[in-house]
């Protein structure tokens, strides 16, 4: 091997080298934008899966309180009466409070958010309805 031939065999084993450390770096950036892509798309999931336990808590708490509105109705008009219905999750507080003209009604709702909540504190709703007997 001559002279020029042993210098065109270092270079190119320079240049394989550079290429190897650049094909090295780009590994590790395509490596750490996954693992960001990762870590962004399970807040994602976490924010939904919170939101889907919200809202059906959400739709079993209206169902019950249906229920519940529907049963005071049944009652005469100046029973009075009193209650707590309770789920997972959910407490339903309901008084009625009734006279000979009149019925009130009185219904606390208490919502504890999903233990996956990002905030996870509870929900607290007030109804209040009445009417005039027959």
């Amino acid at each position: 091997m001559n002279r020029t031939q042993r210098r065109s065999l270092a270079t190119r084993t320079k240049q394989n080298t550079a290429r190897h450390g650049r094909a090295l770096v780009e590994c590790i950036v395509a490596m750490f934008l996954l693992a960001i892509t990762a870590l962004s798309m399970t807040a994602t999931v976490r924010g939904t899966l919170s939101l889907v336990g919200d809202a059906t808590l959400v739709a079993r708490a209206q169902a019950l309180a249906t229920t519940r509105v529907e049963d005071v109705m049944a009652l005469p008009c100046g029973a009075n009466a009193s209650g707590t219905d309770q789920t997972p999750r959910l407490t339903l507080l309901w008084q009625q409070a009734g006279s000979t003209r009149s019925t009130r009604l009185h219904i606390d709702l208490t919502l504890d958010r999903s233990p996956i909540a990002f905030a996870n504190t509870s929900l607290q709703y007030g109804i209040d309805a009445g009417g005039i007997c027959p």
